[in-house]
C-alpha cells in the first residue's frame, strides 16, 4: 500500500507557478552563492544503518541503486488484529536519483516488518529523458531568490548580504495533484547557506529557465 510522501504533501500546499523572470528583479549585487552537490552515496544515516538498509532491500529484491538514505528508524509495532503480535519494524527513508541528480519531489519511505517488505510512502519516479546539464547561472539564481524573498516576505534587503546554497536536480511539477502523470523538469533548490537541513526557510525552487516553482517561508502563505 502507499501513503502520501511528506515532501509531496507540503509542496502541494506551497507551490505556485510564477514566471519571476518577467517581474522586476531585486538587485542583489554580486553576493555569495555556491552550488552544492549531494550524491546518491552521500547517505545521511550512520554506517551501521546503511548496512542494515542494504540488507533489507537486497533480501526483499528491491533495487536500491538509485536511493540515497535520508532517514532510518527501528522500533516495534503492536498489531490490533489477530494474532495481536508485537512486530519488529524498520523504516528507511530515501531520496530518489536520476542521472546522478536528486528528484526533489521523490522522497519515499519503505516499511519492513520482521525484515519483510510491508509498505511504501511516496511514488517511484518513472524517469526522464532530460539531461543533467544546468543552464541557469548561480548569479541569476541569487537574483531570483532575493526577488522572491522581497516579493513574499519583504526580505530582499535582509538576505542581500547572506550567502546562499543552490542544488540542481529534477522536480515533478505535477506533484501533489491527483490523477496526473509525473512531469519532471530540471530545477534548482535555493536555501540560506549552512541553514539546518530540516528548517531551511526560506527556500525556493526554480525551473532551469528561471520560472519560480514554489517559495516556502515556513508558514506557507503567499501575498
Amino acid at each position: 500500500m502507499t501513503i502520501c510522501s511528506i515532501l509531496l504533501c507540503l509542496l502541494a500546499a506551497c507551490t505556485k507557478e510564477h514566471a519571476s523572470v518577467q517581474r522586476k528583479l531585486f538587485d542583489g549585487g554580486a553576493g555569495c552563492i555556491e552550488r552544492i552537490m549531494v550524491t546518491v552515496n552521500d547517505h545521511s544515516i550512520d554506517s551501521a544503518a546503511v548496512q542494515t538498509a542494504n540488507l533489507l532491500f537486497k533480501s526483499n529484491n528491491i533495487d536500491n541503486s538509485h536511493f540515497r538514505y535520508s532517514g532510518y528508524t527501528h522500533d516495534s509495532l503492536q498489531t490490533f488484529y489477530p494474532p495481536y503480535a508485537l512486530l519488529d519494524e524498520k523504516v528507511v527513508r530515501v531520496d530518489q536519483y536520476i542521472n546522478g541528480l536528486k528528484v526533489f519531489t521523490g522522497d519515499m519511505s519503505y516499511v519492513f516488518l520482521e525484515n519483510k517488505f510491508d509498505a511504501t510512502g511516496g511514488q517511484l519516479t518513472s524517469g526522464t529523458s532530460l539531461d543533467n546539464i544546468p543552464h541557469l547561472s548561480l548569479d541569476k539564481l541569487r537574483t531570483l531568490f532575493l526577488t522572491s524573498a522581497e516579493e513574499f516576505d519583504n526580505a530582499g534587503n535582509k538576505f542581500k548580504d547572506t550567502c546562499l546554497s543552490a542544488e540542481f536536480g529534477y522536480f515533478n511539477i505535477n506533484a501533489g495533484t491527483s490523477y496526473t502523470p509525473e512531469k519532471l523538469v530540471k530545477a534548482w533548490r535555493v536555501v540560506i547557506k549552512n541553514s539546518e537541513p530540516y528548517s531551511q526557510y526560506p527556500q525556493a525552487y526554480y525551473q532551469d529557465d528561471g520560472t519560480l516553482i514554489g517559495y516556502d517561508n515556513g508558514i506557507r502563505t503567499f501575498k
